[in-house]
């Protein structure tokens, strides 16, 4: 039984990431989903598997607190039943506070700090 070294487990997870950045992209924009894409995978700690479906699933509900993004801290997407609620919060600190076992935080600022760092090295 072979087992993977430490370099093609880089390789493995780099390529997972390039293409979960792809992949958000084609959902939200050039710019947008890797941005996306890294800040929520650092906040929440989670693979590019997880992360991608999670912004996947709610696309509508992203887009639509990403236009308030100067009004507001970020998006708390609080999962009930089947189906996802968003809830606009002004403070992060509230947003950890409020946040369950199966919700999700995505912090505007992590988004535009990943942005800026985007542009500045593409």
């Amino acid at each position: 039984m072979a087992f993977l070294d430490k370099h093609q487990l880089t390789e493995i997870r780099t390529n997972s990431d390039q293409k979960a950045e792809q992949h958000l992209s084609h959902v939200y924009g050039a710019t947008l989903g890797p941005a996306l894409y890294r800040s929520c995978a650092r906040v929440w700690g989670t693979g590019p598997a997880v992360t991608s479906a999670r912004l996947s699933n709610t696309k509508e509900l992203v887009k639509a607190a990403w236009l308030l993004r100067d009004s507001i801290a970020g998006v708390l997407i609080r999962k009930e039943g089947l189906s996802f609620l968003p809830i606009y919060l002004s403070s992060e600190a509230l947003a950890y506070k409020l946040c369950g076992k199966s919700d999700f935080w995505i912090s505007f600022n992590e988004i535009k700090g990943e942005l800026k760092s985007l542009l500045q090295h593409p």
